[in-house]
């Protein structure tokens, strides 16, 4: 009988530990893999704005609009990584995809010297309200809080950057991005 009774209080005890981590829910951030490197931005108590997004809906034109900006900084030695989605939904209830405006940057210093690489996914308007891009971003969900969902396609017109003076180049050639995202809608 003690036994039992050991055994349901070490179950009742584990089961209180592990509920408050289950009831978290999703981690807030940009999470995935671009030009070959992990991408993990998330916001921080000293610098909350290295995540930043925009949902705003037009209920006039039925459409919505979605601008997300992510940052990561490295700990130490490393490359910070900056995001910059733009999307125009011609739909204003998630889930949608759209083809969107996407720029990525790559910066560090190496030897005294400031690099930067950039590189950009433009979109074409077509029609009314329909972009067409390499660039996909969906819009999973959006509950007046904070909105989820995914992003792939393929960034490839670029600049390099080398103290300050920036120059179109072809030479970096062309990178895939992929990742998800769950961001508050900040402003």
């Amino acid at each position: 009988m003690r036994r039992v009774f050991t055994a349901c209080a070490i179950a009742v005890a584990a089961l209180t530990f592990a509920a408050p981590a289950s009831a978290k829910g999703p981690k807030i951030g940009v999470f995935g893999k671009i030009n070959g490197q992990r991408l993990k931005a998330v916001p921080k108590k000293r610098a909350p704005g290295l995540v930043q997004s925009d949902y705003s809906v037009d209920p006039a034109l039925g459409t919505a609009v979605f601008t997300l900006a992510a940052t990561e900084v490295p700990k130490r030695r490393g490359k910070t990584q900056v995001i910059i989605i733009s999307c125009l939904s011609p739909t204003s209830t998630p889930p949608w995809t759209a083809d969107c405006i996407a720029s990525y940057g790559e910066s560090q210093f190496k030897k005294r010297t400031y690099l930067e690489n950039i590189w950009l996914a433009s979109a074409e308007i077509v029609g009314t309200l329909q972009t067409v891009g390499p660039f996909h971003v969906t819009v999973e969900s959006f509950d007046g809080a904070t909105v989820r969902g995914r992003f792939s396609g393929t960034l490839d017109s670029n600049q390099s950057c080398n103290q300050g003076a920036c120059v179109e180049t072809t030479s970096l050639g062309t990178i895939s991005a992929e990742g998800t995202f769950t961001v508050p809608d900040s402003f």
